[in-house]
């Protein structure tokens, strides 16, 4: 939809002007797409290798079953386990 295609967009563009797209960078996408779901999993599909992205994917498969929001309270709440696997591969 536009409004994905628009907000992804300007997304990319500002972190790819910073030459990287690694874990932190997708997480801060995620947190900004929500509760856009198709944008959320998209933050997850430029620039991480397949190890990384699946860790991406669990760690906001969990947050969205938990019901508690895409952010950092929900992270430290409700999905730390999956936190620490995706911070684990990231390092």
């Amino acid at each position: 939809c536009g409004l994905f295609d628009s907000r992804f967009s300007t997304l990319a563009g500002r972190f790819f002007a910073l030459g990287t797209f690694e874990c932190e960078v997708a997480l801060d996408c995620a947190y900004a797409c929500d509760p856009d779901e198709a944008c959320v999993l998209a933050c997850g599909e430029i620039g991480l290798d397949s190890d990384r992205q699946a860790a991406f994917e669990a760690l906001v498969t969990c947050m969205a079953e938990a019901g508690c929001g895409l952010n950092e309270e929900c992270l430290d709440a409700s999905c730390e386990a999956e936190f620490r696997v995706f911070d684990e591969i990231c390092t």
